[in-house]
Parts: structure tokens; sequence; C-alpha cells
């Protein structure tokens, strides 16, 4: 899948727009295309997209044929990295997580291993108001060590007992088979493989 020539000319066009503009003729452009035409033009803007297919080069700790994961350039601390899933998925209930959390898990203790951290964070962003940057899902794995000045910071905010107990009531979900989910990821996933030379540079 790809766009026509007629449609890269109109994206072209709309680049020497203003960018108010710009806005406005992009949006009537998105509207005409298909749904693969829409995904494939995201691929193409996405960061994360570029890095697993090449386009971009990165510093690859682990790789195989449904997840990448790349040391992160601009580091809260040395061995931050992603790992995120080589096909575009902009959120997690789009994605087979158990495979991509037990690469985490791995890279996770060999990381904290070899820069000789005392902690480490993981986190996942979804959503641009939690600092998701790019529409595809990244794992962050953060070392930590005492007093690194990297901070993770919210104001507290006063919530009513009663605000509470609704809030139970409407967000409180079954059981989530964990059996079943064990079975699938026994069957669909192979041992995590790290490069047994994998450094910090």
């Amino acid at each position: 899948m790809s766009l026509s020539q007629e449609q890269i000319n109109e994206l072209q066009e709309i680049g020497k727009l203003p960018v108010e503009e710009q806005k406005v003729k992009l949006n009537e452009f998105m509207s005409k295309l298909s749904p693969e035409e829409v995904e494939f033009l995201k691929k193409q803007q996405c960061l994360f997209c570029g890095i697993a297919d090449g386009r971009i080069d990165s510093k690859v700790i682990y790789e195989d044929e449904k997840v990448v994961a790349v040391l992160d350039i601009n580091p809260a601390n040395l061995g931050h990295c992603l790992v995120f899933p080589k096909e575009h998925f902009g959120s997690l209930k789009n994605f087979e997580v158990g495979h991509l959390f037990n690469v985490v898990n791995k890279l996770n203790d060999k990381i904290k291993e070899v820069v000789k951290a005392e902690g480490s964070n993981v986190f996942v962003a979804e959503g641009e108001v939690a600092g998701q940057r790019f529409d595809h899902v990244v794992v962050h794995i953060i070392p930590r060590f005492k007093d690194d000045k990297v901070v993770f910071s919210w104001e507290n905010k006063q919530v009513s007992e009663e605000e509470l107990i609704n809030l139970v009531s409407e967000v409180k979900i079954d059981k989530v088979s964990v059996t079943e989910k064990i079975e699938v990821e026994k069957e669909e996933v192979e041992e995590v493989k790290v490069d047994e030379d994998f450094k910090i540079p």
C-alpha cells in the first residue's frame, strides 16, 4: 500500500501553505483517504515505524519478529531503552502484550545488571495528555540510581469517600482468567534471547 503520485503531489502543495490553512487542507485530504491509506501515512510519519523498518538508525539491543528494543538517544539515565511492537499500534489494547512484557522483563533485569542500577521505572504513556509523543505503543525502561534527579511527580488530589465508592462500582471488573492467558503465551512466545555481548556504549 502506498499513496498515488497525485496524492503525494497534493500533500506537497499542502505543505507550502500557511500553517492555519495547512490544517484545514490536511483534514480535507485525510477525509478522502481509505483506512489503509491513512494507516500507511501514519506509518510513514511514525518515528518508531521508521526504526522498526530500518529507515531510521538506532542502537538496537533486542529484536525478534514482533518486537524491537533500542537505547534512547536522549536518556533519562544511561541504559534507558524503548521497547515497542514492530507493527504500528497506538494502544496496548490492540497488541498482544504478553510477549512484549516478557521482553521488557528480561531487558529490565539485564540493563540493571550491566549499568549497576539500584532500581528501575517501567512505564507506558498512552495518549498525548499522558506524554505519548507518537501514536505508537512504547514501553520505557529507565534504570534508577540514588540521587539521579529523574523525577516522576504529580500533585495529589483530594477525593471524597463517596467518589471512591462510586468509582469502585463503576470500574470494578470480573476476574481475568490467568490460566487461559498462560496457555496462549506458552504456545506463542519463544524464549527471549538477549545478546550475551550486550553492553551499554
